[in-house]
């Protein structure tokens, strides 16, 4: 899936009837997503679920001040690495992914590029916004993150 510039490994596929795409198709269209240059992913996303709610929004916020201990706005892969739990990682519980692959799987959504080694707030957010879609409680979802940080 392609969300804020970057690839995430949140892929979902879902089976849309004809008439409900129409209706979707039209807010698009309403919401200026949809324009004569094509659909633009990031709008079309929030326009059709929403943002991620505040409480959410807080907890990713806490997760990046931690990791930037400088406070300069972005944070390297280094201090990721240094904070990231992939122990806790559902691929990782299940066997499908060793935790060096969960750390090169975040790390490689968050710095697609070989040049690019550290990530500003909005991409940090950008791709929690993401992994959001895919959980529906808030519980669950700020419990995980909270995990994968080693926040208390």
């Amino acid at each position: 899936m392609k969300y804020g510039g970057k690839s995430t490994d949140v892929c979902t596929h879902r089976t849309v009837l004809d008439q409900d795409f129409e209706h979707l198709w039209d807010i698009l269209k309403i919401t200026g997503v949809c324009s004569s240059d094509g659909l633009h992913v990031d709008g079309s996303v929030l326009a059709l679920v929403g943002e991620m709610s505040e409480e959410r929004k807080v907890v990713i916020l806490k997760v990046f001040q931690k990791l930037d201990s400088h406070r300069t706005g972005v944070v390297s892969s280094d201090e990721m690495h240094k904070f990231f739990n992939p122990h806790s990682h559902p691929d990782v519980i299940e066997g499908k992914k060793s935790p060096e692959e969960a750390w090169f799987a975040l790390f490689n959504c968050l710095c697609p590029s070989t040049n690019d080694i550290t990530v500003c707030y909005r991409d940090f957010e950008h791709y929690y916004e993401g992994v959001s879609i895919e959980t529906k409680s808030d519980t669950s979802f700020m419990s995980s993150i909270k995990n994968y940080w080693g926040l208390c």
